[in-house]
Protein backbone atom coordinates (compact mmCIF):
# COMPACT_ATOMS: atom_id res chain seq x y z
CA UNK A 1 0.00 0.00 0.00
CA UNK A 2 2.56 2.40 0.57
CA UNK A 3 4.25 1.31 -2.48
CA UNK A 4 1.26 1.80 -4.24
CA UNK A 5 0.91 5.51 -3.05
CA UNK A 6 4.25 6.96 -3.87
CA UNK A 7 4.22 5.18 -7.13
CA UNK A 8 1.28 7.38 -7.59
CA UNK A 9 2.38 10.53 -6.43
CA UNK A 10 5.60 9.45 -8.89
CA UNK A 11 3.67 8.72 -11.81
CA UNK A 12 1.75 11.66 -11.42
CA UNK A 13 5.15 14.14 -11.14
CA UNK A 14 6.60 12.47 -13.90
CA UNK A 15 4.72 15.14 -16.53
CA UNK A 16 5.60 18.10 -14.78
CA UNK A 17 9.32 17.00 -13.66
CA UNK A 18 10.19 15.82 -17.73
CA UNK A 19 7.36 18.02 -19.48
CA UNK A 20 4.89 20.82 -17.75
CA UNK A 21 6.11 22.09 -14.63
CA UNK A 22 3.32 25.14 -14.74
CA UNK A 23 1.38 24.75 -11.21
CA UNK A 24 -1.24 27.03 -9.71
CA UNK A 25 -2.28 30.13 -11.33
CA UNK A 26 -0.88 29.44 -14.64
CA UNK A 27 -3.19 30.73 -17.96
CA UNK A 28 -1.61 29.80 -21.56
CA UNK A 29 -1.38 32.52 -23.71
CA UNK A 30 -3.12 32.22 -27.46
CA UNK A 31 -1.06 29.58 -28.98
CA UNK A 32 -2.91 29.37 -32.40
CA UNK A 33 0.26 30.99 -34.38
CA UNK A 34 3.18 28.27 -32.69
CA UNK A 35 3.90 25.56 -34.89
CA UNK A 36 6.02 22.63 -34.18
CA UNK A 37 8.48 20.44 -36.09
CA UNK A 38 10.94 17.60 -35.55
CA UNK A 39 14.80 18.39 -35.84
CA UNK A 40 17.81 16.39 -35.44
CA UNK A 41 20.59 17.54 -33.59
CA UNK A 42 23.90 15.54 -34.38
CA UNK A 43 26.06 15.05 -31.04
CA UNK A 44 29.97 14.93 -31.24
CA UNK A 45 30.12 11.14 -32.11
CA UNK A 46 27.19 11.70 -34.90
CA UNK A 47 24.57 10.49 -32.60
CA UNK A 48 21.10 12.33 -33.66
CA UNK A 49 18.74 13.68 -30.97
CA UNK A 50 15.32 14.22 -31.88
CA UNK A 51 14.59 17.67 -31.18
CA UNK A 52 10.43 18.90 -30.99
CA UNK A 53 11.07 22.97 -32.25
CA UNK A 54 7.80 25.26 -31.44
CA UNK A 55 8.10 27.99 -33.32
CA UNK A 56 6.05 31.93 -32.72
CA UNK A 57 4.75 33.14 -35.45
CA UNK A 58 6.29 36.36 -37.08
CA UNK A 59 9.37 36.76 -38.27
CA UNK A 60 12.53 35.55 -36.48
CA UNK A 61 15.31 35.08 -35.05
CA UNK A 62 14.40 33.86 -31.49
CA UNK A 63 16.43 33.42 -28.30
CA UNK A 64 16.20 29.80 -27.47
CA UNK A 65 14.69 28.17 -24.65
CA UNK A 66 15.65 24.50 -24.55
CA UNK A 67 13.90 21.21 -22.07
CA UNK A 68 16.29 17.91 -22.53
CA UNK A 69 14.24 15.49 -21.16
CA UNK A 70 14.58 11.59 -20.47
CA UNK A 71 11.00 11.91 -19.39
CA UNK A 72 9.29 12.68 -23.06
CA UNK A 73 7.98 9.01 -22.71
CA UNK A 74 7.00 7.26 -20.30
CA UNK A 75 4.50 3.90 -20.04
CA UNK A 76 1.67 4.18 -20.21
CA UNK A 77 2.34 7.98 -21.74
CA UNK A 78 2.87 7.49 -25.18
CA UNK A 79 5.28 10.67 -25.64
CA UNK A 80 4.82 14.12 -26.51
CA UNK A 81 3.89 14.82 -30.32
CA UNK A 82 4.93 18.49 -30.50
CA UNK A 83 1.67 18.71 -28.35
CA UNK A 84 3.38 20.21 -24.76
CA UNK A 85 1.76 23.17 -23.46
CA UNK A 86 4.34 24.56 -21.78
CA UNK A 87 6.70 24.33 -24.84
CA UNK A 88 3.57 25.76 -26.76
CA UNK A 89 3.07 28.75 -23.74
CA UNK A 90 7.05 29.90 -23.98
CA UNK A 91 6.84 30.13 -27.82
CA UNK A 92 3.51 32.24 -28.14
CA UNK A 93 5.83 34.28 -25.60
CA UNK A 94 8.18 34.61 -28.22
CA UNK A 95 10.76 31.91 -27.55
CA UNK A 96 11.78 29.08 -29.33
CA UNK A 97 11.04 26.25 -27.43
CA UNK A 98 12.65 23.08 -28.11
CA UNK A 99 11.88 19.97 -25.79
CA UNK A 100 14.87 17.07 -26.76
CA UNK A 101 14.98 13.73 -26.10
CA UNK A 102 18.08 12.73 -24.27
CA UNK A 103 20.54 9.83 -25.74
CA UNK A 104 18.71 6.79 -25.69
CA UNK A 105 15.46 7.98 -24.94
CA UNK A 106 12.09 8.05 -27.02
CA UNK A 107 12.88 9.06 -30.75
CA UNK A 108 16.41 9.80 -30.07
CA UNK A 109 19.60 7.63 -31.47
CA UNK A 110 22.40 6.15 -29.00
CA UNK A 111 22.21 4.39 -25.88
CA UNK A 112 21.47 6.12 -22.19
CA UNK A 113 24.27 6.20 -20.25
CA UNK A 114 22.44 7.68 -17.55
CA UNK A 115 24.09 11.09 -15.52
CA UNK A 116 27.24 11.03 -17.21
CA UNK A 117 26.20 11.37 -20.55
CA UNK A 118 24.62 14.73 -20.40
CA UNK A 119 27.42 16.96 -19.99
CA UNK A 120 28.82 16.59 -23.69
CA UNK A 121 25.62 16.49 -24.93
CA UNK A 122 23.94 19.45 -23.37
CA UNK A 123 26.68 21.46 -24.07
CA UNK A 124 26.47 20.40 -27.94
CA UNK A 125 22.86 20.68 -27.82
CA UNK A 126 23.28 24.52 -26.63
CA UNK A 127 25.54 25.27 -29.80
CA UNK A 128 23.70 23.32 -32.29
CA UNK A 129 20.78 25.62 -30.85
CA UNK A 130 22.56 28.47 -31.37
CA UNK A 131 23.66 28.26 -34.26
CA UNK A 132 20.55 27.64 -36.20
CA UNK A 133 18.82 30.14 -38.29
CA UNK A 134 15.90 30.91 -36.04
CA UNK A 135 18.21 31.07 -33.05
CA UNK A 136 19.46 35.00 -31.72
CA UNK A 137 22.18 32.73 -30.34
CA UNK A 138 21.00 33.21 -27.05
CA UNK A 139 19.87 29.60 -25.16
CA UNK A 140 18.58 29.15 -21.66
CA UNK A 141 17.72 26.36 -20.45
CA UNK A 142 14.86 24.63 -17.53
CA UNK A 143 13.34 21.87 -16.12
CA UNK A 144 13.03 19.74 -12.93
CA UNK A 145 14.94 16.80 -11.21
CA UNK A 146 17.30 14.81 -13.72
CA UNK A 147 15.94 17.68 -16.46
CA UNK A 148 17.79 19.97 -13.75
CA UNK A 149 20.85 17.88 -14.06
CA UNK A 150 20.79 18.02 -17.90
CA UNK A 151 21.26 21.64 -17.14
CA UNK A 152 23.96 21.85 -14.66
CA UNK A 153 26.40 19.31 -16.04
CA UNK A 154 26.74 21.23 -19.70
CA UNK A 155 26.88 24.60 -17.70
CA UNK A 156 29.89 23.55 -15.69
CA UNK A 157 31.48 23.50 -18.81
CA UNK A 158 30.47 26.75 -20.10
CA UNK A 159 28.86 26.44 -23.16
CA UNK A 160 29.54 29.76 -25.15
CA UNK A 161 25.99 30.46 -26.08
CA UNK A 162 24.45 29.59 -22.44
CA UNK A 163 22.93 32.71 -21.32
CA UNK A 164 20.65 31.66 -18.14
CA UNK A 165 19.55 28.18 -16.20
CA UNK A 166 16.69 27.74 -14.41
CA UNK A 167 16.66 24.28 -12.60
CA UNK A 168 14.08 23.25 -10.54
CA UNK A 169 14.27 20.65 -7.26
CA UNK A 170 17.33 18.91 -8.45
CA UNK A 171 20.74 17.86 -7.18
CA UNK A 172 24.11 19.56 -6.70
CA UNK A 173 26.30 16.08 -5.59
CA UNK A 174 25.31 13.09 -7.35
CA UNK A 175 26.79 11.01 -4.88
CA UNK A 176 25.43 12.27 -1.72
CA UNK A 177 21.76 13.08 -1.72
CA UNK A 178 21.20 11.43 -4.75
CA UNK A 179 21.97 8.07 -5.24
CA UNK A 180 23.65 7.82 -1.94
CA UNK A 181 22.37 9.39 1.50
CA UNK A 182 25.05 9.83 4.01
CA UNK A 183 26.91 6.78 2.74
CA UNK A 184 23.97 4.34 2.32
CA UNK A 185 22.99 3.21 -1.08
CA UNK A 186 19.20 5.12 -1.63
CA UNK A 187 17.91 1.22 -2.60
CA UNK A 188 14.31 1.84 -3.25
CA UNK A 189 14.44 5.29 -4.85
CA UNK A 190 17.21 3.80 -7.27
CA UNK A 191 15.10 0.86 -8.40
CA UNK A 192 11.58 2.38 -8.30
CA UNK A 193 12.77 5.36 -9.94
CA UNK A 194 14.22 3.59 -12.72
CA UNK A 195 11.09 0.77 -12.61
CA UNK A 196 8.54 3.70 -13.55
CA UNK A 197 11.00 5.34 -16.26
CA UNK A 198 14.52 4.56 -17.56
CA UNK A 199 13.89 0.51 -17.26
CA UNK A 200 10.39 0.97 -18.58
CA UNK A 201 11.27 3.38 -21.36
CA UNK A 202 14.25 0.96 -22.24
CA UNK A 203 11.99 -2.09 -21.76
CA UNK A 204 9.52 -0.43 -24.83
CA UNK A 205 12.59 0.24 -27.37
CA UNK A 206 13.40 -3.33 -26.62
CA UNK A 207 10.22 -4.35 -27.89
CA UNK A 208 10.13 -2.02 -31.11
CA UNK A 209 13.30 -3.01 -32.11
CA UNK A 210 12.72 -6.79 -32.52
CA UNK A 211 9.79 -5.81 -34.42
CA UNK A 212 6.66 -6.18 -31.93
CA UNK A 213 3.57 -4.40 -32.72
CA UNK A 214 2.27 -1.39 -31.25
CA UNK A 215 -0.13 -3.80 -28.99
CA UNK A 216 2.79 -5.77 -28.46
CA UNK A 217 4.95 -3.26 -26.93
CA UNK A 218 2.19 -1.92 -24.55
CA UNK A 219 0.73 -5.35 -23.43
CA UNK A 220 4.28 -6.74 -22.22
CA UNK A 221 5.44 -3.01 -21.15
CA UNK A 222 2.30 -2.92 -18.52
CA UNK A 223 3.00 -6.49 -17.77
CA UNK A 224 6.67 -5.95 -16.97
CA UNK A 225 5.87 -3.00 -14.98
CA UNK A 226 3.02 -4.99 -13.32
CA UNK A 227 5.62 -7.28 -11.97
CA UNK A 228 7.92 -4.97 -10.71
CA UNK A 229 5.51 -2.68 -8.67
CA UNK A 230 4.30 -6.44 -7.76
CA UNK A 231 7.65 -7.57 -6.22
CA UNK A 232 9.65 -4.28 -5.38
CA UNK A 233 9.14 -4.51 -1.69
CA UNK A 234 8.64 -7.94 -1.12
CA UNK A 235 11.78 -9.29 -3.32
CA UNK A 236 13.80 -6.93 -5.25
CA UNK A 237 15.32 -4.72 -2.62
CA UNK A 238 15.90 -7.93 -0.53
CA UNK A 239 18.11 -9.51 -3.15
CA UNK A 240 22.10 -9.53 -1.39
CA UNK A 241 24.64 -8.54 -2.33
CA UNK A 242 23.17 -5.57 -4.19
CA UNK A 243 24.80 -7.14 -7.25
CA UNK A 244 22.89 -9.95 -7.33
CA UNK A 245 20.09 -8.26 -8.24
CA UNK A 246 19.71 -8.98 -12.15
CA UNK A 247 16.84 -7.12 -13.80
CA UNK A 248 18.65 -3.99 -15.10
CA UNK A 249 21.27 -5.70 -16.63
CA UNK A 250 20.25 -4.85 -19.72
CA UNK A 251 17.76 -2.26 -19.57
CA UNK A 252 19.89 0.40 -16.87
CA UNK A 253 23.56 -1.31 -16.42
CA UNK A 254 24.31 2.10 -15.27
CA UNK A 255 22.50 1.56 -11.76
CA UNK A 256 25.20 -1.08 -11.52
CA UNK A 257 27.78 0.92 -11.79
CA UNK A 258 26.83 3.53 -9.14
CA UNK A 259 26.93 0.20 -6.74
CA UNK A 260 30.74 -0.37 -8.00
CA UNK A 261 31.39 3.09 -6.86
CA UNK A 262 30.08 3.98 -2.73
CA UNK A 263 32.48 6.47 -2.09
CA UNK A 264 33.16 9.42 -3.67
CA UNK A 265 35.48 9.05 -6.02
CA UNK A 266 36.45 10.04 -9.78
CA UNK A 267 33.68 8.39 -10.95
CA UNK A 268 31.57 10.67 -8.77
CA UNK A 269 33.88 13.62 -9.36
CA UNK A 270 33.77 14.39 -12.75
CA UNK A 271 30.00 15.17 -12.36
CA UNK A 272 30.43 17.16 -9.08
CA UNK A 273 28.96 20.27 -9.73
CA UNK A 274 30.31 21.22 -5.82
CA UNK A 275 33.93 21.79 -7.24
CA UNK A 276 33.07 23.51 -10.59
CA UNK A 277 30.35 26.48 -9.77
CA UNK A 278 33.18 29.54 -11.11
CA UNK A 279 33.12 27.39 -14.85
CA UNK A 280 28.96 28.73 -14.60
CA UNK A 281 29.03 32.15 -16.14
CA UNK A 282 25.24 32.74 -16.35
CA UNK A 283 22.59 33.18 -13.90
CA UNK A 284 20.44 30.44 -12.20
CA UNK A 285 16.79 30.64 -11.13
CA UNK A 286 17.26 27.70 -8.60
CA UNK A 287 13.32 26.12 -7.37
CA UNK A 288 12.84 23.70 -4.84
CA UNK A 289 10.36 22.42 -2.64
CA UNK A 290 10.99 22.29 1.29
CA UNK A 291 9.49 18.70 1.31
CA UNK A 292 11.79 17.94 -1.63
CA UNK A 293 14.29 15.03 -1.63
CA UNK A 294 16.44 17.65 -3.74
CA UNK A 295 15.99 20.20 -1.20
CA UNK A 296 20.06 20.45 0.06
CA UNK A 297 21.36 20.45 -3.27
CA UNK A 298 18.85 23.41 -4.25
CA UNK A 299 19.63 25.34 -1.50
CA UNK A 300 23.64 24.41 -2.43
CA UNK A 301 23.41 25.42 -5.95
CA UNK A 302 21.88 29.14 -4.61
CA UNK A 303 24.59 29.49 -2.27
CA UNK A 304 27.34 28.33 -3.76
CA UNK A 305 26.49 30.12 -7.00
CA UNK A 306 26.38 33.65 -5.16
CA UNK A 307 29.51 33.04 -3.64
CA UNK A 308 31.70 31.14 -6.37
CA UNK A 309 30.11 31.84 -9.65
CA UNK A 310 32.28 32.62 -12.90
CA UNK A 311 31.19 36.14 -13.42
CA UNK A 312 29.13 39.19 -11.55
CA UNK A 313 26.24 38.15 -13.67
CA UNK A 314 26.18 35.05 -12.56
CA UNK A 315 26.87 35.96 -8.68
CA UNK A 316 24.54 38.67 -8.36
CA UNK A 317 21.64 37.33 -10.85
CA UNK A 318 21.19 33.98 -9.14
CA UNK A 319 17.99 33.79 -6.97
CA UNK A 320 16.02 31.08 -5.05
CA UNK A 321 12.66 30.53 -4.37
CA UNK A 322 11.55 27.73 -1.88
CA UNK A 323 7.55 27.18 -1.51
CA UNK A 324 6.13 24.00 0.06
CA UNK A 325 5.91 20.88 -2.29
CA UNK A 326 7.07 17.75 -2.15
CA UNK A 327 8.93 15.86 -5.49
CA UNK A 328 6.45 13.77 -6.48
CA UNK A 329 3.63 16.31 -5.05
CA UNK A 330 0.59 17.12 -7.52
CA UNK A 331 0.55 20.14 -8.79
CA UNK A 332 -1.27 22.72 -6.21
CA UNK A 333 -0.72 24.12 -3.04
CA UNK A 334 -0.29 20.40 -1.12
CA UNK A 335 2.36 19.17 0.43
CA UNK A 336 1.65 15.48 0.84
CA UNK A 337 -1.10 15.40 3.14
CA UNK A 338 -1.58 19.24 4.37
CA UNK A 339 -2.37 21.92 2.58
CA UNK A 340 -0.92 25.14 2.99
CA UNK A 341 -3.51 27.49 0.77
CA UNK A 342 -3.61 29.66 -1.80
CA UNK A 343 -0.23 31.53 -0.46
CA UNK A 344 1.69 28.97 -1.37
CA UNK A 345 0.87 28.70 -5.35
CA UNK A 346 3.57 29.36 -7.98
CA UNK A 347 2.87 30.17 -11.47
CA UNK A 348 6.05 28.50 -12.61
CA UNK A 349 4.98 29.63 -16.39
CA UNK A 350 5.15 33.37 -15.82
CA UNK A 351 8.30 33.02 -13.55
CA UNK A 352 10.12 31.37 -16.48
CA UNK A 353 9.15 33.93 -18.95
CA UNK A 354 10.15 36.99 -16.79
CA UNK A 355 13.28 35.16 -16.06
CA UNK A 356 14.19 34.65 -19.54
CA UNK A 357 13.39 37.37 -20.77
CA UNK A 358 15.62 39.41 -19.08
CA UNK A 359 18.22 37.02 -19.41
CA UNK A 360 17.49 35.92 -22.91
CA UNK A 361 16.00 39.27 -24.80
CA UNK A 362 17.73 41.88 -22.38
CA UNK A 363 14.05 43.38 -21.48
CA UNK A 364 14.62 45.36 -17.93
CA UNK A 365 12.00 44.50 -16.17
CA UNK A 366 13.56 44.55 -12.88
CA UNK A 367 14.42 40.96 -12.65
CA UNK A 368 18.08 41.41 -11.72
CA UNK A 369 17.45 44.17 -8.67
CA UNK A 370 14.71 41.93 -6.95
CA UNK A 371 15.68 40.42 -3.41
CA UNK A 372 17.93 36.70 -4.81
CA UNK A 373 16.06 34.99 -2.01
CA UNK A 374 12.26 34.20 -1.74
CA UNK A 375 10.82 31.47 0.47
CA UNK A 376 7.64 30.50 1.60
CA UNK A 377 7.24 30.17 5.47
CA UNK A 378 4.98 27.46 6.49
CA UNK A 379 2.15 27.82 9.26
CA UNK A 380 1.91 24.05 10.11
CA UNK A 381 -1.81 23.40 11.57
CA UNK A 382 -2.14 22.69 14.99
CA UNK A 383 -4.75 20.23 14.08
CA UNK A 384 -6.49 18.56 11.04
CA UNK A 385 -4.63 19.37 7.28
CA UNK A 386 -5.19 23.10 6.68
CA UNK A 387 -1.98 24.96 7.45
CA UNK A 388 -0.92 28.56 5.77
CA UNK A 389 2.20 30.65 5.35
CA UNK A 390 3.51 33.71 3.92
CA UNK A 391 6.40 34.62 1.61
CA UNK A 392 9.35 36.77 2.89
CA UNK A 393 12.23 37.93 0.93
CA UNK A 394 15.68 38.28 1.55
CA UNK A 395 19.59 38.85 -0.01
CA UNK A 396 20.80 35.28 1.38
CA UNK A 397 20.14 32.18 2.34
CA UNK A 398 19.42 31.09 5.36
CA UNK A 399 18.36 34.88 6.12
CA UNK A 400 20.22 37.22 8.25
CA UNK A 401 19.03 36.78 11.59
CA UNK A 402 18.44 33.40 11.61
CA UNK A 403 18.88 31.44 14.55
CA UNK A 404 18.70 27.30 14.53
CA UNK A 405 17.72 25.38 17.25
CA UNK A 406 17.94 21.86 17.72
CA UNK A 407 14.79 19.63 19.69
CA UNK A 408 16.21 16.85 21.19
CA UNK A 409 13.71 13.85 22.61
CA UNK A 410 13.22 13.31 26.08
CA UNK A 411 13.11 10.14 28.16
CA UNK A 412 9.23 9.40 29.99
CA UNK A 413 6.97 9.14 26.82
CA UNK A 414 6.43 13.05 26.41
CA UNK A 415 8.61 13.34 23.50
CA UNK A 416 5.10 14.50 21.47
CA UNK A 417 4.14 16.84 24.48
CA UNK A 418 4.92 20.33 26.02
CA UNK A 419 7.81 18.27 28.18
CA UNK A 420 9.32 16.56 25.11
CA UNK A 421 11.76 19.46 24.92
CA UNK A 422 14.99 19.52 27.15
CA UNK A 423 14.81 23.31 28.86
CA UNK A 424 18.03 22.86 30.22
CA UNK A 425 19.57 22.16 26.93
CA UNK A 426 17.86 24.93 25.06
CA UNK A 427 17.06 27.97 27.36
CA UNK A 428 14.93 30.14 26.61
CA UNK A 429 11.95 27.58 25.15
CA UNK A 430 8.82 28.47 26.87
Amino acid sequence: MRFEVIRKRLSSALAAVGGSLALAGSALAQTAAVNCHVEWAPMRDGVKLATEVYMPGGPGPFPVVLQRSPYNRGPPNPGSNCNNTQLQFLASNGYAALLQDVRGRYRSQGVMNAMQQEASDGYDAVEWAAAQQWSTGKVGLFGGSYVGLTQWQPAIHTPPHLAAIAPQVTASDYHDHWTYVNGAFDLWFAQSWLLLTFAGEQYMRNLEASGASPAEVQSQTAAWIANGRANILTDWVWKLPLTSFDNYRTLAPYYYDWIAHPNYDDFWAKMDIETRYENVKVPALNIGGWYDIFQVGTVRNFQQMQREAGTRDARTGTHLVMRSSCHACPAGTKAGDIDFGSDNALDMNSLLVRWFDRWLKGVRNGVENEAPVRIFVMVPPDTGMTGSGFWMTADSFPPPGTGTLKLGLSSGGRANGPDGLSKSRFPGIE
